[in-house]
């Protein structure tokens, strides 16, 4: 546990390291602008998500408001029509109907439509996390790299110094671990950002559509 902990602390003094002597100009930092992009999307589209959940939810939250309120207002019309007036089987009937109706509106909108939204934004977190790491290896890598070119400039061994081995096989795996992590979000990232549109496309679908059905359903009720 000590030899890790050990190893956790140098690795995070040798990035601390890094960048400061990065931000000094002391030492070449790694650009990639379109990687930058990348990232700068998933921000933006998590963003978007996060706002469609929260303003979704509170939707959600006053419709179902809106339901049980007109359930107990239709349970009292119920209640208060009197046992020998006209057509109240009638009346109990389309009442009935329209609790129904609108208990199924609401429940696809607080039940698939939020389960949509929410698994759709699953992904998020997972990328977030590997955008980060990501930036840790990035570093990892170019302290490796300059370390490497110090090493070398020194060594009066050339190649054949075990510095300069050891330096070289370091920055290998450095490099190794950086690029298959990048490789993997450069394909990752375009992609994600990509399905917002047939996600948002679906998702207004499925909430329009319930509602023009709803309304359709509603309308054709006529009480006495």
């Amino acid at each position: 546990m000590s030899d890790l902990f050990g190893k956790q602390l140098r690795k995070q003094t040798a990035r601390a390291k890094e960048k400061l002597l990065e931000g000094l100009g002391k030492a070449k930092a790694t650009q990639d602008d379109v990687f930058d992009q990348h990232a700068a999307n998933l921000g933006k589209q998590s963003k978007a998500c996060d706002r469609l959940y929260r303003d979704l939810k509170s939707y959600g939250s006053a419709l179902r408001t809106m339901v049980q309120a007109q359930k107990a207002f239709r349970e009292t019309i119920r209640e208060l029509y009197e046992s020998d007036w006209p057509d109240r089987e009638h009346l109990y009937a389309i009442t009935h109907s329209l609790d129904l109706q609108w208990e199924e509106f609401e429940k696809t909108i607080n039940e698939q439509v939020m389960g949509s939204v929410s698994a759709y934004m699953g992904q998020f977190s997972d990328l977030k996390a590997k955008v980060a790491k990501r930036g840790r290896k990035l570093v990892d890598f170019d302290s490796a790299r300059n370390n490497y070119a110090t090493v070398r400039a020194s060594s009066k061994k050339g190649d054949e110094d075990p510095r300069v081995v050891k330096a070289l096989a370091d920055l290998q795996q450095a490099e190794n671990m950086y690029r298959d992590l990048n490789k993997e979000l450069v394909d990752a990232l375009p992609a994600t950002y990509d399905s917002r549109i047939t996600f948002f496309v679906d998702t207004l679908q499925t909430i329009f559509n319930a509602e023009s059905v709803n309304h359709a359903e509603c309308g054709k009720v006529r009480y006495l």
